[in-house]
């Protein structure tokens, strides 16, 4: 878990060099770690994901980002792909690479403006944020594709912050299907290596109990 700080600590630094290069303003927060440094998610992440705000800010995003951060980071990967940009760093004060991927192709008109903060680094950045709601849409489309349990953990979570789920009975047989496939070494693994250890005694023993008797309750009231 120390490494998982460090690398929190790391992704603060890298939201402060954005703001100071004003490249943050273009960009719109978003993914696993934006529920984490925005909304408390109860997990560690380990990207920066972005959308751009406008498609014509695409050109000055891609011309200045390797020159925004610390002198002392390096850049090991920067790629511009079609509608993405992959940007790689590293530096010497954190043990960990850090991944940046900035989608060009969307653009969210939910967008709300969030703090991004850890409790484990003194910086405090203002962002513009994907939406909650919006999030619960990209979250269970992520869940029934990548059938990863980090997606059924965040879904869980955003049904517990009071985020409206409302799909069609077909969508909440699909969730069930998935969660129910998890393995206990998924839980114990995959899971539990990103959640504290009381966390990770919960779901080991519960599973997603929570989450299924919330898709049970949707699906009674349709």
């Amino acid at each position: 878990m120390e490494l998982l700080k460090q690398h929190e600590q790391f992704e603060m630094h890298v939201l402060s060099d954005l703001q100071s290069a004003r490249l943050l303003e273009k960009l719109i927060f978003g993914g696993d770690t934006m529920l984490r440094l925005c909304h408390e998610l109860n997990r560690y992440s380990v990207d920066l994901d972005f959308y751009l705000k406008k498609r014509q800010d695409e050109k000055i995003i891609t011309e200045r980002l390797e020159n925004v951060f610390d002198p002392s980071y390096q850049i090991r990967d920067f790629q511009k792909k079609r509608n993405t940009i992959l940007l790689e760093i590293s530096t010497m004060q954190f043990p960990r690479k850090l991944k940046l991927e900035i989608n060009t192709n969307y653009q969210y008109s939910e967008v709300e403006q969030s703090i991004a903060w850890s409790q484990y680094s003194n910086i405090q950045v203002m962002v513009s944020t994907i939406s909650l709601p919006k999030m619960m849409e990209l979250k269970i489309n992520a869940l029934l594709d990548r059938k990863e349990i980090r997606d059924a953990f965040d879904l869980e979570f955003m049904i517990r912050r009071g985020i409206q789920f409302d799909y069609p009975i077909e969508t909440i047989h699909e969730l069930r299907k998935v969660i129910a496939a998890f393995k206990q070494n998924d839980y114990k693994v995959k899971l539990g290596s990103i959640i504290s250890t009381e966390d990770r005694r919960y779901y080991n023993e519960n599973k997603f109990k929570f989450l299924i008797q919330h898709l049970n309750y949707i699906e009674s009231k349709k």
